[in-house]
């Protein structure tokens, strides 16, 4: 086994996960926000990084992810339980379109990093724990599509809920057309840039039952000579161990 990478609060496993932590994941979990959030669901947790990071920032909610590959499901369920808050955190190891079926679950803030990629290249490469097709469930739309994962989010989102994911920029429109038609409203755009001035290539959208006007947005990962930005340091500060 690895060494953990260690937070400021808790650390992180990942040998078994078929979806690594990334820059993505980590931005997300520290910008998706609901004061006074009671109900929290991580959609497609992988590592389980994202719920833990909203367990640290939420300190009375309750934490659930859904997660359908059965090693990366245990490893979130180990992290969990090594974390301070283990004891409102539960890792459920199912596919997202069977979990939604449960008529009980209602969630004020939901979060998801999804298979968005229309086909990536499966070989194992250098990450030689990971095999072509479990890479291929969780990077591609294969493993969920948007029309299910916002069919789901709008059935178990409350009324004045918020949900937050991360998409590759030119998946907007079709993302919020597929969005809109289940109920599910643009709200907060984030723009972001991996370095200054060389175009926005992600982007984190929030979305809410309610139309409002749209909370714009925007940073870039990195300086120009490589270093990371201090908006991108300001947004993770209570993370991040940058020593």
């Amino acid at each position: 086994m690895s060494k953990p990478f260690r937070f400021q609060q808790f650390e992180l496993y990942q040998d078994k996960s078929a979806q690594k932590m990334s820059t993505d994941s980590i931005l997300l979990g520290a910008v998706a926000q609901l004061d006074g959030s009671m109900n929290i669901l991580d959609i497609g947790t992988g590592t389980g990084v994202i719920a833990l990071m909203l367990a640290q920032k939420h300190s009375e909610a309750i934490v659930d992810a859904v997660e359908k590959d059965i090693p990366s499901a245990e490893e979130a369920r180990a992290n969990f339980e090594s974390s301070p808050w283990s004891y409102r955190m539960t890792c459920y190891a199912q596919s997202f379109e069977s979990f939604y079926q449960d008529e009980t679950l209602h969630y004020d803030l939901i979060v998801s990093n999804p298979p968005y990629f229309e086909s990536i290249v499966t070989a194992k490469s250098k990450h030689k724990d990971w095999p072509g097709e479990r890479r291929l469930e969780a990077r591609t739309i294969k493993g969920l599509s948007f029309e299910a994962l916002t069919e789901g989010v709008a059935k178990i989102l409350v009324s004045y809920g918020k949900f937050f994911l991360i998409l590759p920029a030119e998946q907007e429109d079709k993302f919020l057309t597929i969005a809109e038609s289940n109920g599910l409203f643009h709200q907060y755009r984030l723009a972001i840039e991996h370095m200054q001035n060389s175009g926005v290539h992600r982007l984190i959208l929030g979305l809410g039952k309610q139309k409002i006007p749209v909370v714009h947005d925007a940073l870039y990962l990195k300086n120009t000579e490589g270093s990371w930005s201090e908006n991108y340091l300001q947004r993770t500060a209570n993370f991040h161990l940058w020593t």
